[in-house]
């Protein structure tokens, strides 16, 4: 949180930089292999995947964790509800138009900071 605070107690901060984006590549890794292995990997799906991650990420406020797990947990069930009423092709629209309603009143996205 605060990179000043950190040296002041004796921290490299180029360790902790590397350390953090080390965590964050093997749970992305994880995260990969565990959808993989339900969705198949192929090229097939990149484009449904991107939508949903774009919309999670830019619907919960840039840079605010506990926005992104409220908005996974929204666009998750509305994904789920409109491949299960409506058509599973469809899945990542709704989820892209609630993103447009949302960031049209609340730029910041629904947890992010001004």
């Amino acid at each position: 949180m605060n990179p000043r605070g950190l040296t002041l107690l004796g921290f490299k901060l180029s360790r902790v930089h590397l350390l953090a984006w080390s965590i964050y590549g093997v749970l992305a890794g994880l995260a990969g292999v565990l959808l993989a292995s339900f969705l198949g990997a192929g090229s097939g799906n990149i484009a449904q995947l991107t939508a949903s991650a774009f919309s999670i990420v830019v619907l919960g406020g840039l840079g605010s964790v506990s926005g992104s797990l409220l908005a996974a947990y929204l666009v998750g069930y509305l994904e789920t509800i409109t491949a299960y009423l409506v058509a599973p092709t469809l899945r990542p629209i709704p989820a892209l138009l609630l993103l447009v309603l949302v960031v049209s009143i609340r730029p910041q996205g629904l947890l992010g900071r001004r």
